[in-house]
């Protein structure tokens, strides 16, 4: 028989830049590129923080997340990468999606997890709080049980 554990490594990462149609002009990819980044901030002075930091935060992850049955009874294991906003009016988590995947049915778990977070301490850049982006690896592991 095994056990289920989750391990969540945490890191973070700068914005993700994407087109949005193949068809744009050089000068039309800058300028959406530019638009796009006003509102979200990357590399910060003072980072948001989950409350109670991240033996908190990883608390949360743990306690949280439920490996999924159809991958339980297939022994799949998995890594999740999901990309999130920290918004600067009270620190919920908004624009969450998968950056990289194994498999699908974990996807839908981290990002249920991960929407459900509670609100973080906003981070903030010369002394106002600003939206910020993040990277969260959630890696799906099964350990065998220890004799």
């Amino acid at each position: 028989m095994k056990t289920l554990s989750l391990f969540i490594l945490l890191g973070f990462s700068a914005l993700w830049c994407r087109a949005q149609s193949v068809h744009f002009s050089r000068e039309e990819f800058a300028r959406q590129y530019e638009e796009s980044r006003k509102n979200i901030v990357s590399y910060i002075q003072e980072p948001p923080q989950y409350k109670g930091g991240v033996d908190s935060l990883h608390t949360y992850l743990v306690a949280n997340l439920k490996y999924p049955s159809k991958a339980l009874r297939k022994n799949r294991e998995g890594k999740v990468y999901v990309y999130f906003v920290v918004d600067r009016t009270d620190g919920h988590i908004r624009d969450a999606r998968i950056l990289k995947s194994t498999d699908s049915v974990f996807d839908e778990e981290a990002l249920r997890v991960v929407l459900a977070m509670p609100n973080w301490i906003p981070g903030k850049q010369d002394g106002r709080s600003v939206n910020t982006s993040h990277n969260i690896p959630i890696i799906f592991t099964l350990e065998p049980v220890k004799k």
